[in-house]
């Protein structure tokens, strides 16, 4: 079938892919580039397990910096075998919805605890005027951070981890059955355009409340590196999401044109998930930066810091 947006079996796809000298080179690099992902998230795995001691924030690290290799890997399968795309796809936005929670409960871990963070943020308070929601909101005044605001920011966090997910597990089901096709989630007369829109609402609410976390904690936290941190989840969730976005409608308006049985919309996914292996790779190449080296004596010096404040307030 001739530029079908029905997602072609690996033997079709490899069939037409023998002229096609280009997409197999950069196959094979991505290829490489998944597979060296892959071996700098075991070193970080060997260096954190002999060099890091504190093991409550050691898991929640190391949690971060799989995400890396898990889209990578996913990534990959998804551009060799295109059938299995959407449980690819499902499975990598799972798993980075919550990393963005995971990130938050390491933010709160730095500072010695939920109550410690309160306690920082005492005679100070929270600006929720930042981007990508509320940057222009002026209405928004600063408040203090109570158990309550903190509860809030989870929230917005939490509810990528069951609203992205849950859409694309539906989306997959219906894909599987014959009942959604790609060219579909940009028809406004489709459910599926209006689930796409919910998704990018909840991604956008999770930003938010990941860099609301990262402005006030970078006020309070001696942490080396910390901007590094969050920048390095920030691009990963851009790059995941608001790049598929910009190539499918570069597809719906026919600027990637289809190639023997593969549609404009089946070539996008491909191209947006080689370009992803490529950058979850320079990605992961930042992460490392942010966070391979032992930060155990910073956290403790803070902790220590923040006590005896405690006890001369009391």
């Amino acid at each position: 079938m001739s530029c079908s947006q029905e997602f072609p079996t690996s033997a079709v796809l490899y069939s037409e892919l023998g002229g096609e000298t280009g997409t197999v080179v950069i196959t094979a690099i991505a290829c490489v580039l998944s597979v060296l992902t892959l071996a700098n998230f075991l070193e970080e795995l060997w260096f954190f397990l002999k060099h890091y001691n504190d093991k409550k924030t050691r898991s929640k690290v190391l949690c971060l910096l799989a995400v890396y290799p898990i889209i990578s890997s996913n990534s990959l399968l998804s551009v060799l075998i295109p059938k299995a795309t959407p449980i690819a796809e499902f499975l990598s936005c799972l798993y980075l919805s919550l990393c963005i929670l995971q990130f938050i409960r390491l933010v709160v871990d730095y500072f010695g605890g939920t109550g410690a963070m309160i306690q920082a943020f005492e005679d100070d308070t929270v600006s929720f005027r930042t981007p990508p929601c509320c940057c222009c909101c002026c209405c928004i005044s600063n408040v203090k951070l109570t158990r309550n605001k903190l509860k809030l920011i989870k929230t917005m966090v939490m509810q990528l981890c069951f609203v992205r997910p849950g859409i694309l597990y539906v989306l997959s089901i219906l894909h599987s059955d014959g009942r959604y096709h790609l060219d579909q989630s940009s028809d406004p007369k489709q459910i599926f355009l209006w689930l796409r829109i919910i998704s990018a609402i909840s991604t956008m609410f999770a930003i938010y409340g990941l860099v609301v976390t990262f402005f006030a904690a970078r006020r309070k936290l001696p942490i080396k590196r910390f901007p590094l941190k969050a920048g390095a989840l920030k691009l990963t969730l851009l790059v995941f999401d608001i790049q598929l976005t910009i190539i499918t409608a570069l597809a719906q308006t026919d600027r990637i044109p289809c190639e023997g049985s593969r549609g404009s919309f089946v070539r996008a996914s491909s191209i947006h998930n080689i370009i992803l292996v490529i950058e979850v790779f320079l990605i992961s190449i930042l992460a490392r930066f942010a966070y391979r080296f032992n930060e155990d004596r910073a956290i403790t010096t803070y902790s220590k810091d923040s006590k005896e404040l405690k006890e001369i307030n009391a």
